[in-house]
């Protein structure tokens, strides 16, 4: 069986062949580097000790050849709703604040159109949408430095028991963006699921 850098636990072979693709891909434009995989134990860490249907894959480090760091995580988790709901919910201003326990968004359906979540913490613009299976968007915070780069995420929708695998893959991030492990789950996935929960 083939080792991968990567926890497969609960992936199909396709989103195996995926993954792994990008990061071989990563791998051969930089200095590709596991910097550590929490995927054991997370109730050690008490952030995740309520947590335990949410899976962080693990995180790296790229060293892209110009000395800054950058860094790729990858999140996923069962959310309790089918894949045209969550992904309208993402690019609908009113509810994907309300999936997110915000007072104020701003999305859009189109391609290159900006969005702003979190009450402004978080902005960025639309890169790809394919309805219902995936979104693409470049992201940054307000704790992103003037000369650091947008990063990207790409959250991924496909058909699962109890609802929709959301995964979410999120690259390009500064050194500091490690932090945004914690801030996919406590911000995005568990308000998502009981957001979607009550809406039984």
């Amino acid at each position: 069986m083939e080792n991968y850098p990567f926890d497969t636990t609960g992936l199909n072979s396709d989103t195996i062949d995926l993954f792994n693709d990008t990061y071989q891909l990563l791998k051969a434009r930089s200095d590709f580097q596991v910097t550590g995989n929490i995927d054991f134990q997370l109730e050690q860490f008490e952030v995740f000790r309520d947590y335990d249907d949410v899976n962080i894959r693990g995180s790296y480090a790229i060293k892209p050849g110009n000395g800054n760091d950058c860094y790729i995580l990858f999140v996923e988790a069962i959310i309790p709703a089918n894949r045209e709901t969550i992904y309208n919910a993402w690019l609908d201003a009113e509810k994907h604040a309300g999936m997110t326990n915000a007072a104020d968004a701003i999305a859009s359906t189109k391609v290159g159109d900006t969005f702003m979540a979190h009450d402004g913490y978080i902005t960025g613009t639309n890169k790809e949408l394919v309805p219902y299976s995936k979104i693409v968007q470049v992201w940054r915070t307000v704790e992103f430095s003037d000369d650091e780069e947008d990063s990207i995420i790409e959250v991924t929708f496909e058909d699962a028991e109890g609802g929709t695998l959301v995964t979410l893959t999120h690259s390009k991030l500064p050194p500091h963006g490690t932090q945004y492990e914690s801030g996919w789950v406590t911000h995005y996935f568990e308000p998502m699921k009981a957001y979607f929960g009550d809406k039984d």
